[in-house]
């Protein structure tokens, strides 16, 4: 399921040759992705970093960055549980 969302938010996110993080959040928006699954989006250096909550349609919580000509999504596990928020969860390493 992280799979079909990671390809349609990396197609997506080809049109912004040079994103901000309010030309992502839009992007996102334009998915149907709500605020509240959304952390994020925010600058960091040059890519923009954010998180997408995929926990409310059986996905996991998907970590992704871009600079508009590189879009890298990770899927990561999560607790289902309404009051842990993607950015709370251990990740593996």
């Amino acid at each position: 399921m992280s799979g079909n969302h990671a390809r349609r938010i990396t197609e997506a996110l080809k049109t912004a040759p040079d994103p901000t993080p309010q030309q992502v959040r839009e992007t996102l928006h334009c998915l149907g992705y709500i605020d509240e699954r959304l952390d994020g989006p925010q600058r960091s250096g040059k890519t923009v970093e954010f998180t997408v909550d995929l926990r409310i349609l059986g996905g996991k919580c998907l970590s992704g960055s871009t600079t508009g000509t590189k879009t890298v999504l990770e899927p990561y596990g999560a607790i289902a549980s309404d009051d842990v928020r993607c950015l709370d969860v251990q990740r593996r390493s």
